[in-house]
């Protein structure tokens, strides 16, 4: 049974800005939630809470779930161009730096469908992680999310969540297959992966609102928004 928690990331959060653009030094972080990977602002960011500004990889078949490079760096279908929002994606990565002058992603000679693969030079241990169950994402400065000890591939911001997501129609039945990489077939499952998260995401801001949203109203009676900010979307969590 794998509903233990285990110990944190030990490392912080990798910060990287992105020079000579709009965003100023807003500090942004390399994301994960499921199967999915984003740009993620490190905390909470303007009047609106937003936490996600894009999403950075494109799931299809299970060539789209490639292996680690030879070094053991995470690869990625980028997607890049013709998706709303991520018009400038690849070149805003290239452009982006930590304190320390590193790059997120390395871009490879390969392609899947006709888009870039990169690979993600930022350790599993450094990046920001959204709560598998309820979609909470971490938050520079705060304890780090306890991983789940079965499968170490997702991460929980209380054990609330983590009790409330083992079951067979959530995490137990993806437990085992994360643990033997077979993530292809939990995304295929789930189908948690929205490639058309730009354009969903401007919908759900612009037509829904926060009042059609339970879990953002729950958070601004708690005070919790002005920490967390807006917790990730899915498929199956309609989040704001």
């Amino acid at each position: 049974m794998s509903q233990q928690a285990a110990p944190a990331a030990s490392k912080p959060i990798r910060i990287f800005t992105l020079p000579d653009s709009g965003m100023g030094k807003a500090p942004i972080a390399i994301g994960r939630h499921h199967a999915s990977w984003f740009l993620c602002f490190a905390r909470f960011d303007g009047v609106d809470g937003r936490r996600t500004w894009k999403c950075l990889n494109v799931v299809h078949g299970s060539e789209t779930f490639l292996s680690d490079s030879a070094d053991g760096h995470p690869r990625i279908v980028l997607n890049d161009g013709g998706r709303f929002g991520n018009e400038d994606l690849l070149q805003d990565l290239l452009k982006m730096r930590d304190y320390n002058g590193r790059a997120p992603i390395k871009l490879t000679a390969e392609r899947v469908g006709g888009q870039p693969v990169v690979e993600v030079l930022v350790p599993r241990t450094e990046l920001i992680y959204a709560c598998a169950h309820c979609g909470k994402w971490e938050t520079r400065g705060a304890p780090r999310f306890k991983r789940c000890s079965g499968c170490c591939a997702r991460l929980y911001c209380s054990q609330k969540c983590q009790k409330a997501d083992w079951t067979p129609a959530l995490h137990k039945a993806d437990c085992f297959l994360l643990k033997i990489g077979e993530d292809h077939a939990v995304e295929q499952r789930r189908r948690l992966h929205d490639n058309d998260w730009g354009l969903h995401d401007l919908i759900r801001t612009m037509e829904l609102g926060p009042s059609a949203d339970t879990s953002y109203d729950e958070d601004l009676d708690s005070d919790e928004i002005y920490f967390f900010g807006k917790r990730a979307c899915t498929r199956e969590l309609h989040c704001h």
